[in-house]
């Protein structure tokens, strides 16, 4: 599988419609009790640190449990086995085995997602991953970690995805990469829920709709801030870059990304995402 021009690879199906419902839902102390319908499109959710936004998204992608009211997602509790399958779910923080290669963490996310080398292909092409497939993650920047996470969690393209300030430590392009994307997967039918610290980077997303909420209360429920300077954030070919399918294939939680260890990263799944001759780590190498 080699990585070719960024126009060139576009999934064709397009992700099934998915609402998340949040019925009197709360999390005591941190989140009061919301009674929400998100359906397909971008909504934004807009708040300073400690407003409640890591909170309600753990509740849509079943990392937490509401200790008040219900949460669905495509009509199953957000929590079940079923309602995994239909999102893919970015929190803050994703940890990678340091040693591991980004071409063997992608064909780890690529098994657990069951999905093709098109749509492998294609994540890779969404956030510029093509010059990294030989580096360890040890070696990456911080913002090269976060898009290897959202490659390695959106290439399944599963009909939701919730992310928590994905942009926090992404540059210019690697933003306007993201943002294309997120638009993209909305306008196929797709729903996006993603919270953001500023004005700016919510207007990037293009919402549908904005939630802004203030220690733990939602103070403000509005239409979306539209595309502002989007076009111009300087993404080169990436807007023309295609959306995948939802095969309903999603990652629940930090721990579907199955990189916990290093186990298992094998020169086979590198081969598979065409790297050439990249050499996998050896198990000296994963040892130390």
């Amino acid at each position: 599988l080699g990585v070719g021009g960024a126009g060139g690879h576009r999934p064709g199906r397009r992700p099934g419609v998915a609402v998340i419902v949040l019925e009197r839902a709360g999390v005591g102390g941190r989140l009061a009790p919301l009674t929400l319908r998100l359906g397909p499109g971008v909504t934004a959710l807009l708040g300073a640190n400690g407003a409640g936004k890591s909170t309600l998204l753990a509740l849509g992608s079943g990392r937490l449990a509401p200790t008040a009211g219900r949460v669905t997602v495509g009509g199953r509790p957000a929590r079940s086995a079923s309602a995994a399958l239909l999102r893919a779910d970015v929190p803050q923080a994703v940890a990678f085995p340091p040693r591991a290669r980004v071409a063997e963490l992608l064909g780890v996310a690529r098994a657990a997602r069951g999905v093709d080398d098109v749509r492998v292909r294609s994540a890779i092409e969404r956030m510029g991953l093509g010059p990294l497939l030989r580096r360890h993650a040890g070696r990456l920047s911080g913002g090269e970690r976060q898009r290897l996470a959202l490659a390695s969690a959106l290439m399944g393209e599963p009909p939701v995805w919730f992310l928590d300030e994905p942009a926090a430590s992404l540059d210019r392009d690697g933003l306007a990469r993201l943002a294309a994307w997120v638009r993209d997967h909305a306008a196929a039918g797709g729903t996006v829920v993603v919270g953001a610290h500023r004005d700016e980077e919510v207007a990037a997303y293009a919402p549908r709709r904005v939630l802004r909420l203030e220690a733990g209360q939602l103070v403000g429920d509005a239409e979306g801030l539209g595309v502002g300077d989007a076009e111009g954030l300087g993404v080169g070919d990436a807007e023309g870059l295609g959306v995948g399918d939802a095969e309903g294939l999603g990652v629940g939680d930090a721990e579907g990304l199955g990189v916990s260890d290093a186990e298992g990263l094998g020169v086979s799944d590198a081969e598979g995402l065409g790297v050439g001759d990249a050499d996998a780590p050896g198990a000296a190498e994963r040892g130390a």
